[in-house]
């Protein structure tokens, strides 16, 4: 939950905006109508009285949309890939966004990680 200052993202919030971006990709892609486990989207609201047990709920959250999404790609042939499902973008080029996506927000969570410890470090 630690922020690195007042309007900036936490862990948290990053993981549930991955997993929501999963889900949104799968659901373009198979033409699901499914709504996602959370309120919000983009950012998904965080628990109004976050607790361990709620983290380790949104962590399964994380790894069952990321189960799923790579699930569904691997039922897809190239025809499927090449289709467009967005935008003007296809079904190949979405799935290579949301892995570039999880790049960039898991180096995020990588330095808030570091700079979380330290600064709790420097704490009296």
């Amino acid at each position: 939950m630690w922020r690195p200052d007042g309007d900036r993202h936490c862990i948290w919030e990053l993981a549930l905006h991955c997993a929501y971006w999963k889900y949104r990709v799968r659901a373009r892609a198979s033409g699901e109508r499914a709504r996602f486990a959370r309120r919000g989207s983009n950012f998904p609201n965080l628990p109004d009285e976050p607790s361990d047990e709620k983290w380790s709920e949104d962590l399964a959250l994380l790894t069952d949309t990321h189960r799923a999404i790579r699930e569904y790609a691997g039922t897809l042939k190239d025809s499927d890939l090449d289709r467009v499902i967005a935008r003007g973008s296809t079904a190949r080029d979405q799935l290579r966004g949301i892995a570039l996506h999880d790049t960039y927000h898991g180096g995020q969570i990588r330095l808030l990680r570091v700079l979380g410890a330290s600064t709790s470090k420097a704490r009296p």
